[in-house]
């Protein structure tokens, strides 16, 4: 899970010409983060791919904490995908990858799958493959002891892009509290 904090407070308002309360503020400050987690929202969907980024899209809230407002994305793998990293197996020995897109859940989900050695040597953390029975045996999984994950910074917006996303729906709120 991964967590976002905009900080409204350097949101440029016009509140000295208006009379303003703490109300309003509040209001404000939900409209500008309700604005960042759709646009945090709508940057997971775009991914596209499996479903997996539909359901990280549908996973992001917006928790109030007190004054401050958190974008939360409740969705294992996104700070990974975002950040990068190292993985390493915490409950096995290995880690199974699928093979292609056609091959999901886990290999608990496959009867009759079967170990097949690998040589060391191109691929040095590869330890083994996991193939469906019989002699042509269809590969559904790479087992390796660890994987390193590349950063994509581009799958979350950058702060700037959430604070013109927050300052945005703040100027449309004072538009709409003007116009009452």
């Amino acid at each position: 899970m991964i967590s976002l904090s905009v900080k409204l407070d350097s949101l440029r308002l016009p509140t000295r010409s208006l009379e303003v309360t703490q109300r309003d503020l509040d209001a404000i400050r939900l409209s500008a983060a309700n604005e960042v987690r759709d646009l945090v929202a709508a940057r997971l969907r775009a991914q596209g791919g499996r479903s997996w980024w539909g359901e990280a899209a549908d996973a992001t809230r917006r928790v109030s904490a007190g004054e401050e407002e958190i974008i939360q994305v409740e969705k294992r793998g996104v700070r990974l995908q975002w950040l990068g990293g190292l993985v390493t197996p915490k409950r096995a020995k290995l880690l199974a990858i699928p093979a292609d897109k056609d091959t999901k859940e886990y290999p608990r989900a496959y009867s009759g799958l079967q170990f097949r050695r690998v040589k060391e040597g191109k691929y040095p953390h590869l330890r083994g493959l996991l193939v469906e029975a019989g002699k042509d045996g269809r590969l559904r999984f790479r087992l390796v002891d660890k994987t390193t994950h590349l950063p994509h910074p581009h799958v979350i917006p950058t702060r700037e892009e959430m604070q013109q996303s927050a300052q945005h729906a703040a100027n449309e709120y004072i538009k709409y509290f003007m116009s009452r």
